[in-house]
């Protein structure tokens, strides 16, 4: 009888190791898990902001673009402009720095 209950004593201990190894493992594998899990939430979160940057970036590439297209629309009209002033009064100009120069 004694044999008995120590047996049974030592079965239940077994068994309550086993269960407890067992818990741990699912710890272990839980926690394994959740960091899993973090780093993919993490590396999305990257990557959704990685995305948006980009999309932000060629955004205002093309706006730069855009606004330095106009700049550039703008002085090539001005120095049109210029270069027709110059076309229609350069005679008059050297003949008045001319007259200048010899009436001095």
């Amino acid at each position: 009888m004694d044999s008995n209950v120590i047996q049974s004593i030592l079965d239940i201990d077994r068994k309550a190791r086993e269960k407890l190894d067992e818990a741990e493992e699912k710890k272990q594998r839980i926690i394994a898990d959740a960091r899993e899990e973090k780093e993919r939430i993490i590396s999305g979160r990257i990557s959704a902001a990685d995305e948006e940057l980009k999309k932000l970036e060629a955004e205002n590439k093309n706006k730069a673009k855009e606004k330095l297209a106009v700049l550039e629309q703008k002085s090539a009209d001005e120095i049109a402009a210029l270069e027709m002033i110059y076309e229609e009064r350069h005679s008059k100009w050297t003949e008045e720095i001319f007259e200048a120069v010899i009436n001095s």
